[in-house]
């Protein structure tokens, strides 16, 4: 009763505070739960001298608000406050930093209906200056937008229904530089990119008809007051049931490359997930070129080829690999010599498959490398990536149930790395709530354990039923024991080795240390059996066969429900 209280007392503890997530081993720190909440939208991530500022879409009082959180260089967070914004339904956040504070651009509800962009000029401690200023022209109702930074300030991109798509220049106050620029006369969710020369590069997905998508696109000049036409980079035939994720766009230092995800909710890809990339030379955008992002669905055991300052893992040939689940790109918002895209990507750690966070970097046209950013127990959406002089930051949204979600943040800058990685109390009793979860789960496999021991067991009880004796003294008694044990140790090696393929906690060991325990664990569950054994035979003036065959097996199915029990809990 004084065990299964205590219990109680630490699993109503360990929720009292959300757990990060377990450690990875690419470099990047634990993933820290910043808050919860009920709208699965994508946070927003700016970088300033002051900290990580992340913003994001909640409730409060049950109206929708926008959030803000910052983390200091050195891994501190400050508790999340509201942003008190005078307007009804604010939503779909985007975060820049200015000279003198931040820049947040925002939807917000402006009619029944109809919704319009805002920018608010935030100070250095992130508190409102001044009022909202619109965006978006009164008569339209804005469905997506995306925002990107010019040398003049900031640009605009958004589709409104029947309006189509329009771009905005404006000024780094939020002042509109000149009337908006129609793009097109239909078109989805827009997204754009700025290449070092401040040319606009955009992107939509168009509908044509009902069973065909298109992706398009657009480039901007510098002050986004002229655009080219619009022109046809790829184009698909779909199924009922396929849903197109917003598409993004990313720049290396000669090619374009616009991604879409597509999930299969009918027909023969039901369940699964798929992205396009359209890789395309910057100087000839009609030479694009259309290929599936391919991952392995495992993760990396090594990341032997960092680029742009992340520690990246190679990918197998393509015929090597299997391709998993991917799941809502969203680009670096920026050109660099690498083009880098954030991404879902279902993996498996030996335990459990999940969605996760990751980042991809592509070259030249093809993909040269990919890392994991977290290994967590949600489904990671929308992952977005800001550098710093310190490192590179991450932020993402774990759904964990409708309207549940988690907003994380993780970085590989050092000093926020050590704080956010250190070993906590929930920590702890999570490990402890696990092992004993994973005991009264493990219970249930002694019976297999029990049948491998059968045979032994018929023969060491059918020595004593035709009058053998079972002192050890004797080397008949002595084979008998050593032909006992045999079959059960033989049926336990395998039945092992299916069962853990990996150590408990595995994720806190090095992936050459957790390997070389996995492979040994049944061999060292053995030894430990052996010297429980060894121990008996010394210490007892009559060792007899059947009580050192029995001391054998439940010593060795106790470490074992010990060592298996955890696994099946999700250690």
């Amino acid at each position: 009763m004084v065990f299964l209280f205590l219990a109680c007392a630490l699993a109503a503890l360990s929720g009292c505070a959300q757990r990060k997530s377990d450690p990875i081993r690419s470099g990047w720190s634990r993933g820290l739960p910043v808050a919860e909440t009920e709208i699965g939208e994508a946070p927003s991530l700016a970088v300033a001298p002051t900290g990580r500022w992340l913003v994001w879409t909640g409730q409060a009082g049950g109206n929708t608000t926008l959030f803000l959180s910052r983390f200091d260089p050195m891994g501190h967070a400050t508790p999340p406050t509201s942003i008190p914004l005078a307007l009804d339904y604010p939503h779909a956040p985007q975060l820049f930093a200015a000279p003198d504070g931040f820049s947040l651009f925002f939807l917000a509800r402006t009619a029944p209906g109809r919704y319009r962009i805002f920018v608010q000029p935030l100070d250095a401690h992130g508190a409102p200056t001044g009022g909202a200023l619109l965006v978006s022209p009164a008569e339209q109702s804005v469905d997506a937008y995306d925002v990107g930074t010019i040398p003049t300030g900031f640009v605009v991109v958004w589709n409104a229904g029947d309006a189509g798509v329009w771009a905005q220049a404006l000024g780094e106050e939020g002042i509109p530089l000149g009337p908006p620029l129609h793009l097109a006369e239909r078109g989805g969710a827009p997204a754009l990119a700025v290449d070092g020369d401040g040319w606009t590069h955009v992107i939509w997905l168009d509908i044509p008809g009902y069973e065909r998508r298109e992706l398009m696109y657009a480039k901007l000049s510098a002050d986004a007051a002229l655009a080219t036409p619009p022109c046809l980079l790829w184009g698909v035939n779909v199924s009922l049931g396929a849903v197109f994720s917003t598409p993004t766009v990313a720049l290396d230092t000669r090619w374009l490359y616009a991604l879409v995800s597509v999930e299969y909710r009918s027909g023969l890809k039901q369940g699964t997930a798929e992205t396009h990339v359209v890789a395309a030379p910057l100087a000839d955008p009609d030479q694009a070129e259309p290929f599936l992002l391919s991952l392995p669905g495992e993760f990396p055991e090594e990341y032997t080829c960092p680029r742009e300052g992340l520690p990246l893992a190679p990918l197998p040939p393509q015929g090597a690999r299997l391709g998993t689940d991917t799941h809502t790109p969203v680009a670096f918002p920026g050109q660099r010599d690498h083009a880098l895209v954030a991404v879902g990507v279902k993996v498996s750690d030996g335990r459990r498959a999940e969605v996760q966070p990751a980042v991809v970097a592509l070259k030249d046209g093809a993909i040269v490398g990919w890392c994991p950013l977290a290994n967590t127990t949600g489904w990671s959406i929308s992952p977005q990536l800001r550098p710093s002089p310190d490192g590179w930051h991450a932020v993402w949204s774990d759904m964990h149930g409708y309207g549940a979600y988690r907003i994380y943040y993780a970085t590989t800058a050092p000093a926020e790395r050590a704080v956010l990685n250190r070993v906590e109390m929930a920590d702890v009793l999570h490990m402890f709530l696990t092992v004993l979860s994973g005991f009264v789960s493990g219970l249930t496999m002694i019976p297999l354990f029990l049948m491998a021991a059968v045979p032994g067991l018929l023969l060491v009880v059918g020595h004593y039923v035709f009058g053998g004796e079972g002192d050890l003294h004797t080397w008949t008694a002595r084979i008998l024991l050593v032909l006992g044990l045999s079959p059960y140790v033989l049926l336990k090696i395998l039945f092992t080795a299916g069962l853990v393929p990996t150590m408990p906690f595995a994720a806190w060991f090095s992936s050459g240390l957790a390997r070389s325990l996995a492979l040994s664990l049944p061999f060292g569950l053995l030894l430990v059996d052996g010297g429980v054994l060894a121990l008996y035979w010394r210490r007892s003036q009559e060792p007899g066969l059947l009580p050192a065959w029995a001391l054998f097996v439940g010593v060795d199915i106790a470490l074992t429900v010990l060592v298996v029990g955890p696994l099946i809990a999700g250690a």
